[in-house]
C-alpha cells in the first residue's frame, strides 16, 4: 500500500477549545522538559515506542497529515 510507513500509533495531550495561552505554555513547557528526562525516554523506549515531544504548532502540522494519510487510505477498506 502507498504511504503505509506514515501510518503509526501517537498520542497527543488534548484541551478544549479556547485554552488560555498560558495553560498551553505551561503544558508545552513541561512536556518539552521530557526530552532530556532519560528515565522517562528509557521507559518509552523499552515499550518499543520512538520518544518524540512536538510543539503545539508541529502538533497541528503532524495531526493534519495523519487525518489526510488515514483518510487518503480509506478507499482501500471499503
Amino acid at each position: 500500500m502507498k504511504n503505509l510507513e506514515l501510518i503509526s500509533g501517537w498520542n497527543a495531550l488534548y484541551g478544549p477549545p479556547n485554552l488560555p495561552a498560558n495553560i498551553v505554555q505551561q503544558w508545552s513547557s513541561t512536556l518539552n522538559s521530557l526530552k532530556t528526562n532519560q528515565k522517562w525516554l528509557e521507559s518509552v523506549k523499552m515499550r518499543g515506542a520512538i520518544p518524540s515531544v512536538m510543539s503545539p504548532q508541529e502538533s497541528r502540522v503532524f495531526i493534519a497529515e495523519q487525518f489526510k494519510t488515514y483518510r487518503d487510505l480509506l478507499p482501500y477498506f471499503q
